[in-house]
């Protein structure tokens, strides 16, 4: 593969160097002499120096580096014999010569010349095409062999991407059990602010919930937060993705039904769910020898299990379909009975909802798994299956069932959470509840969130929004319910311009090439000048397939931003005009109230005699003041005119 970290050099002179040039690998010419007193160089050029003190400042430059030329034995011999006038050595580099480079990956062509390539590749110099009128000036045919070796360079890349997927295809996260290439210093703060809440939670013995509301603008990384989150938690704390809901009057058992989808996410590459997680680490608490200090031989099997590791519960007693392990099982669910009676009585539908989750990560016959599912999710189950299940057969004749049930399920998962770690809620895609049309939504996911806090103990409660939609659910909800669900309020802001290069590079860790590698330096500034992190990415998306595929870059609109600068003039010159008018009002004020008085004279001393003159009030307005009136009328005439 080409070397990416080069300079260009291109000289001038026969014998000995006449004219030298350098341009770095991002296209910039950062030197440029020409030899005082060298034949042709009779002109008055700025940078006029002696052969010895060019030459130590070229080697300052080049030693060690890659250089690039176009016909490299000539310039190198040119330097080569310079050095040996001056008695130096020439600088230890590696030399590339573009013109061979040329004939090899064009080799149809019938000349090689820079300006014939030049002109084959339509390549330009700040947006001129080659013009052999120029030519043969050190810095002009430096900068045309810049391009010219990025076109050799990106025929490189192009052979090279072939083999690889688009990394960058994937930009946006969707729900936060994805997996994403995820740096770390990106929104770092407000990560450690959350696992700083989590354990504030866990350690409140009052097991409050806490809300947090986490903003930010489109594509800044809010959902990636979350997925990080996710990933870096779920080992030991259950988390749920619950999106907008939809209905005014089911909110709550969307809410829960979000919570069960989530609860059967295997965790990380394991075979076991949330849910199988959330079971066993309870079982561990209540089953063990603190609460059953004189354990028959079947508890003590079950609580060697659980303090050897609490997951492998689900496999350490007995074979499947075996009836050691129903035997096993039988037990465990009745001491979980016991103890929840115990601890908070059996009525409603909550011990038979904590009895469906036991049995759904007890079956393992994928038949019995899909029905106890079926069941949770509120569905109606026929007779024979619920008694296959060992369940209740539970009637949905209203609307106010569903509710109930939503809301007792999700409290049963914060009771078993209780003894372990805190419950994480993630709502995301919360803007369209801002929407007029659906403000009775909006009020009735307002009330569902204050009955969460109310209900669900042990719990960080986080709603995801832009910055605008958090403002609306202010305005339109009850401070009561918003000062619960903003308690904390992080904001995510745009990720530094390195932070974006590392993240891309990250993308790029399965390829043999970096971002600098791929990406020419203007392409990499039009991809990161996109700031926002699914903007960059997506940019990166279309020069990926531009370089691997050869589909065009599309152009992005430049009309938006002359639309918004548009916007901005107005905005200002209306500030301007409100200004103006407010100037004019207090010039009248100033003008009839405040003038110059006369300074009076007293008439109570003896022997003088004052002569009484007529005062004409003079008005207390500056010759700059009026100055500026006559500026503000005047643009306030061509406002009008221009009928802005």
């Amino acid at each position: 593969m080409l070397p990416i970290d080069f300079i260009v050099i291109d000289t001038e002179g026969q014998e000995l160097l006449r004219e030298i040039a350098v341009v770095d690998y991002t296209g910039e010419q950062i030197y440029e002499a020409f030899v005082q007193g060298a034949v042709g160089n009779e002109k008055p050029y700025y940078n006029h120096k002696s052969l010895e003190q060019i030459l130590q400042e070229f080697k300052a430059i080049a030693e060690g580096k890659n250089i690039v030329c176009h016909c490299a034995h000539h310039d190198r011999k040119v330097l080569q014999r310079s050095y040996n006038f001056i008695q130096e050595v020439l600088p230890k580099c590696d030399w590339v010569c573009t013109y061979k480079l040329a004939r090899i990956t064009w080799p149809h062509l019938e000349s090689y010349s820079l300006g014939d390539l030049s002109t084959y590749l339509n390549l330009r110099v700040n947006h001129q095409y080659f013009s052999e009128e120029q030519a043969h000036l050190a810095r002009y045919d430096a900068l045309f062999t810049y391009q010219l070796y990025l076109q050799m360079t990106q025929q490189d890349i192009k052979q090279l991407l072939q083999k690889y997927p688009n990394p960058f295809v994937s930009s946006r996260v969707d729900n936060p059990f994805q997996v994403h290439p995820d740096l770390k210093t990106i929104s770092q703060q407000q990560y450690q602010a959350l696992k700083s809440i989590l354990q504030g939670i866990k350690d409140d013995r009052n097991h409050q919930s806490q809300g947090v509301v986490v903003t930010g603008e489109p594509g800044t990384g809010k959902s990636h937060l979350m997925m990080r989150l996710a990933q870096e938690r779920l080992a030991r704390n259950r988390l749920f993705f619950i999106n907008h809901p939809n209905d005014p009057d089911g909110i709550l058992f969307h809410i829960y039904s979000r919570v069960l989808e989530s609860l059967i996410q295997r965790v990380g590459s394991t075979n076991y769910t949330q849910l199988d997680h959330l079971l066993a680490y309870f079982l561990s608490k209540i089953i063990n020898r603190q609460n059953i200090p004189l354990p028959t031989q079947k508890e003590e099997k079950i609580i060697k299990v659980l303090e050897q590791n609490p997951l492998e519960i689900y496999e350490a007693l007995g074979s499947v379909g075996t009836e050691r392990k129903r035997d096993f099982w039988k037990l465990i669910e009745k001491k979980v009975e016991q103890w929840w009676q115990f601890t908070y009585d059996c009525s409603g539908f909550s011990w038979q909802i904590l009895k469906g989750m036991i049995r759904y990560c007890y079956y393992t016959d994928p038949k019995r798994k899909l029905l106890i599912k079926r069941w949770l999710a509120g569905f109606e189950l026929e007779t024979v299956e619920l008694e296959t299940l060992g369940l209740i057969d539970v009637r949905w004749d209203t609307q106010t069932n569903r509710e109930t049930w939503g809301l007792e399920a999700i409290s049963v998962i914060s009771k078993l959470s209780l003894v372990d770690e805190p419950l994480i809620m993630v709502f995301d895609q919360l803007e369209s509840l801002g929407l007029e049309q659906n403000s009775n939504l909006l009020l009735a996911f307002g009330s569902s969130i204050k009955e969460l806090f109310t209900h669900i103990k042990h719990s960080l409660i986080i709603s995801i929004m832009f910055p605008d939609s958090w403002e609306i659910f202010q305005k339109k909800l009850n401070s009561s319910i918003t000062d619960r669900q903003g308690n904390v309020q992080l904001t995510i802001q745009s990720p530094s311009r390195q932070d974006l290069e590392d993240l891309l590079n990250l993308h790029l860790q399965d390829l043999p090439v970096s971002f600098n590698e791929i990406f020419t330096p203007e392409e990499q500034k039009d991809i990161l000048h996109q700031q926002v992190i699914r903007k960059v990415i997506n940019r990166a998306t279309d020069y990926y397939r531009f370089k691997r595929d050869g589909i065009p870059v599309p152009q992005l609109q430049p009309k938006a931003q002359y639309q918004t600068s548009r916007q901005t003039i107005l905005e200002v010159s209306s500030a301007l005009l409100k200004i103006s008018q407010s100037v004019e009002e207090l010039s009248k004020k100033l003008n009839s109230l405040l003038v110059q008085e006369p300074t009076p004279v007293p008439t109570s001393v003896p022997g003088l005699m004052v002569e009484t003159a007529k005062v004409v009030p003079q008005p207390l307005v500056s010759l700059e003041s009026q100055t500026l009136f006559d500026y503000l009328n005047k643009q306030k005439k061509y406002r009008k005119d221009s009928g802005q």
